[in-house]
């Protein structure tokens, strides 16, 4: 009798660690897709905001000399008698 409950203790035991194993790999691995997730949503943002405060600062710049046709945004600057354009270009939102 003495010798079941031994290896009644020693089941339990290895259950236990099992479950606190397979917890663990659990939550790394939901822990690791949100990670990417949170990565990959700031790192669009970063990406739209940076070219939208480039756009907004320009066309603050320039006032009503900035322009946009299809997918083609440009400015258009005077310099010292001359005049240059400065073309920016966007695909599916970038």
């Amino acid at each position: 009798m003495k010798n079941n409950f031994k290896y009644t203790v020693s089941l339990f035991r290895l259950l236990l660690i099992f479950v606190f194993i397979m917890v663990s790999i659990i939550l790394v691995v939901l822990g690791s897709n949100f990670y990417a997730k949170t990565v990959s949503a700031m790192d669009t943002n970063g990406t739209i905001r940076t070219a939208s405060g480039y756009i907004t600062n320009k066309d603050r710049e320039l006032g009503s000399r900035a322009y946009c046709q299809d997918n083609l945004f440009f400015f258009e600057i005077r310099s010292e008698g001359e005049s240059y354009r400065n073309y920016l270009y966007y695909d599916e939102g970038f």
